[in-house]
């Protein structure tokens, strides 16, 4: 986003610079994870700055010189904004060689770079990242690109729709202003109604992302409110002062009010938006008049340099966050705000021999040019193939396929209808399943495991899973969100294991009791909540016991495996400088688990027959459970077992599934 300004230039506002300052003081506040619950909205307000300030711009040349200068105003906007660009993005890149998982995350921070580079960012994080407040776009160190190919894209489409509203001005012998707000308000309020449109909870489209909250389609708008005020500046000048101040005032205070009260829950960017939207239209407006208190305020020496180089500290901050939060993941609340502080350096260095020098550089020659342009470009985009290539090859280390859980498990059998003749193995038994592995996704990132030591003793094994569904008898779980068919599932699940009568049934749940899976709650057979977490456990017992009963009522043996160890905090997978992180202590995964694993414990004693299963000792040492073992991920994201993770259970599984069958 083009957070910092042009030349300072006697016509230019140093308020507008200090607004730029107050916007940036705000995501960086926000993004280092301090109680500020709306500073997401300072997105908008740079929105609105950049409509104001390129219109302005545009109208002053064409004032000056009868014309705008396409290939002008495009070079300018290469030299100001590139290079810099370019530097952090292969910085970037070659950070994540080593510190980010080759598994997924390499890709992703590889198709973004390119996205970046080719002002296309919000596009490939909207169909690869998602949503910006989700765990998989926080782990994106280029998640704060989106905003800069917004701008670009209107960079790139408004000067030519001015050009093409004078040229239709001469045609119809209107005022090329007159046209101009035409075509500004009519592609505004196109755009507030697709916002509105796409932000909705109720649309499932794959397009909402990308057209809503990251697309410059949905955001539109924003830069046309800032262009208004750019068209209207000289009626807006002749605002009375007291009028002006009261303006102003009311704008920062409509902005603080957003701050505070807008949560990242609420439909976005709508109705919401035009919160910041109007109160920085506020402030713009009231400092075009007069000199308010609230300009003055902007306008101050401190306000002013932090404007100056705020493209380049927006540049750096996060990737530097999101680096730290991957070497330091153990301390979440001060990492965040120590990597703000810190990102300050490459930001400075970036503004002052990157960005400043080349934005200054008006007599480049073509040749000069031209080498820069090829530098910009071609730097990062190779870096990225680079990255996205060794990422795909593992870099060449011997490292196994670690992070996909079973393939056809997860194809087939994970948030699907159970069918055994597509999810047994080995494929084409032609009896009916031994072993049967049901569960939530605990299920699934433990199915390798099952069927290795299943066919280690030539048994065969079913696996159907469900995320966030754990298998317990239904009605004891609320979702916060629309779920598919959960209870449906459970009834199912456990009516085909009562039929089929396999040797011994899996059950795999990762822990609800202490609130430790977003977005699921569980609740008494009426939907009550839980008193505290000792009803939450009683809750657990009686849900667990309505599938454990019946299972050995029918002669089935019953495996109940506990969960995997947990962090207290969300430790993404690391790279390759990272292979021997420590995921927990011994004694914090124990305790993490402990009120779960009595809950498990109660079932399993009142229902002889049935075997607990532990996975801590196989992998944890006696202090430690860490994340790597050799060259093998373990983990394949804070809460599930990798491949190789799953596999290193294998001896104690066959143990644990043997005893089942033997004790039936």
């Amino acid at each position: 986003m083009e957070l910092a300004p042009e030349l300072i230039k006697p016509r230019q506002r140093l308020d507008i610079q200090g607004l730029r300052a107050f916007a940036l003081v705000i995501i960086l506040i926000y993004h280092a994870r301090l109680p500020l619950e709306g500073g997401f909205i300072a997105l908008d307000i740079f929105f609105v700055i950049s409509g104001f300030v390129i219109t302005q711009m545009l109208m002053r040349e064409r004032e000056k010189s009868g014309r705008i200068n396409l290939k002008k105003f495009y070079s300018r906007r290469f030299k100001r904004l590139t290079p810099a660009l370019a530097v952090t993005v292969s910085v970037v890149i070659l950070i994540s060689i080593f510190l980010q998982s080759p598994f997924g995350a390499q890709q992703t921070t590889a198709a973004t770079a390119i996205g970046t580079m080719l002002f296309a960012a919000n596009a490939v994080i909207a169909y690869t990242t998602g949503d910006y407040f989700d765990a998989p776009a926080e782990q994106n160190p280029l998640l704060n690109m989106w905003s800069l190919s917004t701008e670009e894209q209107f960079y790139f489409v408004f000067p030519a729709v001015m050009v093409l509203a004078w040229f239709l001005a001469t045609r119809v012998r209107w005022t090329g202003r007159t046209v101009l707000t035409i075509v500004v308000c009519g592609l505004g309020a196109a755009s507030f109604v697709l916002a509105i449109v796409t932000s909705s909870h109720d649309l499932d489209w794959p397009g909402t992302a990308f057209f809503g909250y990251y697309g410059a389609v949905g955001r539109a708008w924003e830069f046309a409110t800032g262009a208004l005020l750019a068209l209207f500046a000289a009626e807006i000048s002749r605002m009375p002062r007291r009028v002006a101040e009261l303006v102003a005032a009311l704008g920062l205070t409509v902005a603080l009010i957003g701050l505070f009260t807008i949560p990242n829950t609420v439909p976005y960017p709508g109705v919401p938006t035009l919160v910041p939207v109007l109160g920085t239209a506020a402030m713009i407006a009231g400092g075009t008049a007069a000199m308010t208190w609230v300009s003055r305020l902007m306008a101050i020496r401190p306000m002013v340099q932090i404007g100056d180089m705020s493209y380049s500290w927006y540049l750096w901050h996060w990737p530097v966050i999101v680096f730290a939060m991957l070497l330091w993941p153990s301390h979440p609340v001060i990492v965040p705000i120590v990597a703000v502080l810190i990102s300050f350096l490459p930001a400075l260095l970036s503004y002052r021999y990157v960005e400043k020098p080349l934005r200054n550089a008006s007599n480049l020659s073509s040749r000069r040019m031209l080498t820069l342009v090829l530098a910009c470009f071609g730097i990062p985009l190779l870096l990225a193939a680079f990255l996205a290539i060794g990422a795909k090859q593992q870099w060449w280390l011997s490292w196994p396929r670690s992070y996909s859980f079973q393939e056809a498990a997860s194809y087939r059998c994970h948030d699907q209808a159970l069918d055994p003749s597509r999810c047994t193995w080995p494929p084409g038994a032609s009896s009916a399943p031994d072993v049967f592995l049901l569960g939530d996704s605990q299920a699934l990132s433990l199915s390798d495991g099952v069927i290795a030591a299943n066919a280690a003793g030539r048994l065969s094994t079913f696996v159907s899973s469900r995320s966030q569904c754990p298998l317990i008898a239904p009605g004891y779980v609320r979702f916060d969100y629309p779920t598919s068919g959960c209870g449906e599932w459970q009834q199912q699940a456990l009516s085909a294991a009562l039929e089929a009568k396999p040797s011994v049934v899996v059950i795999a749940n990762r822990p609800y009791v202490n609130g430790m899976t977003g977005g699921v709650t569980l609740t008494h057979a009426d939907g009550s909540l839980p008193a505290d977490s000792a009803d939450a456990a009683r809750i657990w017992e009686e849900a667990l016991d309505g599938v454990v009963r019946p299972l050995r009522a029918a002669g089935i043996g019953v495996v109940i495996a506990s969960t995997v160890p947990e962090p207290s905090y969300d430790a993404p997978a690391g790279g390759i400088a990272q292979l021997r992180r420590i995921r927990a202590t011994q004694d914090e995964a124990l305790t993490r688990r402990a009120v779960t694993f009595e809950a498990e414990s109660q079932v399993a004693a009142a229902n002889p027959g049935t075997v607990l299963y532990d996975p801590l000792p196989a992998l944890c040492d006696e202090v430690n459970c860490p994340d790597a073992r050799g060259d093998a991920y373990l983990y394949a994201d804070p809460h599930h077992l990798s491949v190789a993770g799953a596999l290193e259970l294998m001896p104690t599984l066959s143990e644990a599934i043997a005893q089942a069958r033997d004790q039936r």
